[in-house]
């Protein structure tokens, strides 16, 4: 019995050998970097998931080297060579990165390889992105050297930057529109939607990342702004009050509900106490609280507070003697519930709960009161 056995054993090695040379060569995901600096010789080119964690590596020797990995266009990974991220996703082939000079003594490294790959194309993106923003930087330049020193810039020439600034903006979405498809599910498509996610107002963005591909939607980030915008979306024009807890540093909490009353318009101002703009508003929103007391409550919540005691949070009340309601939402909570990207944001209620105004103007707040009141 116990050479049968050993013969079936045999057998069994022989049989799954010859399985495994029947196999058609595996594809595979081919990087060789070459022209690197001296300085991060001997250091590793860690490779990163999508949510940044090491899941491989490879050493950096003789100014370069040659890491290769199953195919998987799938997901989306980011090589770090030095200080430099490069995002790709393992296509077949092989391809290059090589550190070049430009004219003006900046190094990048390019990629190279199948021209109709999405490892390439994400090159022309990035150089088309690069041409525009050396554009704009350097009519920027130009016109802020015309200001003598010790001079402020005139409000005409203020204007004049502003607008070369929404310029760039536009051309930077234009650029990346052309590269990103709905549903694409490309490293190109990846890298394109990520620039496109800061030009996207909020519904854009509920909309497109509704139709993207799995890469973008595993992305913890962007799926993060995706619940901030979606939030956002629900608590705009037409959506509803939604009620959570207040817990400030000390544990006590409070609905916001409380700071409601029956039959009253109801504003509600997350600020932070480290907020130019935020503390800038405190006078005009101290005379709206006051003019409209009779139809309206408020309350400010404090947010993002960088200490974990409140004294910050104290100090601004008491200098720019908040009278009205106000509390400090410890866990920022609310933040989240109301997608709130940027302070000071205001949201207006009508007395049963519809917001009739979100924005981050406070004189928008009382030109709306005006028009409630009348």
């Amino acid at each position: 019995m116990k050479r049968i056995s050993l013969k079936l054993g045999v057998l069994a090695s022989a049989m799954a050998l010859l399985a495994i040379a029947c196999q058609p060569n595996q594809k595979e995901f081919k990087l060789t970097a070459t022209g690197l600096p001296e300085g991060i010789n001997g250091t590793y080119a860690k490779v990163y998931d999508i949510n940044n964690e090491v899941i491989d590596s490879v050493l950096i020797q003789d100014g370069g080297f040659v890491y290769t990995t199953p195919a998987d266009d799938t997901v989306a990974r980011t090589i770090m060579v030095g200080e430099t991220p490069i995002a790709f996703s393992c296509e077949e082939g092989e391809y290059t990165l090589t550190q070049q000079t430009d004219e003006a003594g900046n190094t990048n490294l390019v990629r190279g390889g199948k021209e109709t790959s999405s490892f390439v194309k994400v090159q022309a993106l990035n150089d088309e992105v690069a041409a525009v923003n050396k554009k704009y930087t350097d009519l920027i330049n130009a016109k802020m050297a015309t200001v003598p020193e010790g001079e402020e810039p005139s409000e005409e020439l203020v204007n004049e930057i502003n607008q070369l600034q929404s310029d760039f903006f536009k051309e930077f979405r234009a650029i990346s529109e052309k590269y990103y498809t709905d549903g694409g599910n490309t490293i190109l498509d990846y890298t394109a939607f990520s620039y496109l996610a800061g030009q996207y107002d909020d519904a854009e963005y509920v909309e497109h990342f509704d139709a993207a591909g799995s890469m973008i939607k595993n992305d913890k980030d962007l799926q993060a702004r995706y619940n901030m915008a979606k939030a956002a979306v629900s608590t705009s024009v037409g959506g509803q009050f939604v009620d959570y807890e207040i817990v400030n540093p000390a544990g006590e909490s409070k609905m916001l509900s409380e700071f409601r009353e029956e039959g009253k318009y109801f504003l509600l101002d997350f600020f932070a106490s480290w907020c130019g703009p935020c503390k800038r508003s405190m006078p005009t929103l101290a005379e709206v609280e006051k003019q409209y007391s009779k139809i309206l409550s408020s309350v400010s919540i404090a947010v993002w507070e960088r200490d974990n005691d409140g004294a910050a949070y104290a100090e601004v009340v008491k200098t720019h003697k908040i009278t009205w309601a106000t509390m400090q939402d410890a866990q920022s909570k609310g933040v989240e519930l109301y997608g709130v990207s940027g302070v000071p944001t205001f949201i207006l209620f009508s007395p049963e709960g519809e917001v009739l105004l979100r924005g981050h103007d406070i004189d928008e707040v009382k030109a709306k009161l005006e028009e409630l009141s009348k």
